[in-house]
This record gives structure tokens, sequence and C-alpha cells, in this order.
């Protein structure tokens, strides 16, 4: 199962419209889409998902809108 970090706050996309979707680190969402990190950088040069990135610099991925199963998105805690 995949765990945000200890006190890291719970951030919703914007652009989606499921805002029960908590946003994730590239790397959850390399292994929830079962790519690259690699692969989840150029889907984000490319637009090709949903993400935010926070002044501090740090990338966030939105899980549902990563292409691929949806059913690897169980592995995510419920919001």
């Amino acid at each position: 199962m995949i765990t945000k970090p200890q006190g890291a706050p719970m951030v919703m996309c914007e652009q989606c419209a499921n805002s029960q979707a908590a946003m994730l680190a590239p790397e959850a969402a390399a292994v929830v889409a079962g790519v690259s990190l690699r692969t989840i950088f150029r889907w984000v040069e490319l637009g090709r998902v949903h993400f935010l990135e926070q002044k501090d610099g740090t990338l966030l991925i939105c899980p549902d809108s990563l292409p691929g199963d949806s059913g690897a998105r169980a592995l995510l805690p419920p919001a």
C-alpha cells in the first residue's frame, strides 16, 4: 500500500472532477501506473497527466489522470 509521508498535507487535484483524488509524489505515481519515473516526468512535460508544482518545487501527480489499468489505483489508501 502506498502511503503519504507522516504529516504531509493531502493535496487534491484542481483539474480533476473527482475531488477525492489525492495527489501523489512522482515515485508513487510511477508505481501506481506501472511505469518508470522517467515516463511520469515525460507525461508531465507532454501534459498527459494532471500535475501541480508546489512553491517549494515539489511535483505532485493526480492518480485519476494516470493512463492504464484503474485497478492499480486500488493500491491507494482511501481519501
